[in-house]
């Protein structure tokens, strides 16, 4: 692959994360501003992200789904970011992070199910996780000598404590701190 396609499909999974991450920092904002009894993303009655959003499935063990998609987009951009440099590690991760992201869609996805509403602003995080799981297949195959996945598991080793620990935080707070 041509490194400048490469970057082009870097900087398409940067731009759609940005748009991703600023989506769910809206949605975060809404799940709040519907506590307060303030609704802004009604459209019918199986159109509502105030129906999804302020339902007892956009809290898991406490901690706004929305706030675990931001946290997603902020690793997938630092996942993509260091890919330049060195796609023989990150590429993997972006794959990786991309599965997670994807396999957490069906949650998501049968919460709307379930609900009979379908969320827009949800939906706009449903086709970027696709598109960036796409894009990051696509990355992985171009990459020449690749690691085998134990070696890219094991060199990221201290980069999967540090994620687990950044989505550990809101978990601790939500349910110490503020439940």
């Amino acid at each position: 692959m041509k490194l400048f396609t490469q970057k082009k499909i870097i900087a398409l999974v940067i731009i759609l994360s940005l748009i991703g991450l600023f989506t769910s920092v809206y949605l975060f904002q809404h799940h709040y501003a519907l506590l307060q009894g303030s609704t802004n993303c009604d459209f019918s009655e199986h159109i509502s992200c105030d129906v999804v959003n302020g339902s007892i499935y956009a809290e898991i063990f406490y901690v706004p789904v929305a706030l675990l998609g931001l946290l997603w987009f902020v690793v997938m951009i630092f996942l993509t970011w260091h890919s330049i440099p060195k796609p023989k590690l990150f590429v993997p991760a972006m794959v990786i992070w991309s599965g997670v992201g994807f396999l957490f869609l069906f949650y998501l996805v049968g919460v709307e199910i379930l609900l009979k509403t379908i969320c827009l602003y949800c939906t706009i995080i449903h086709v970027i996780v696709l598109i960036n799981l796409g894009a990051s297949l696509f990355l992985y195959q171009n990459v020449k000598k690749k690691y085998a996945w134990t070696q890219v598991l094991s060199k990221l080793k201290n980069w999967i404590f540090v994620v687990l620990m950044l989505y550990a935080i809101p978990f601790i707070y939500y349910n110490f701190f503020v439940g």
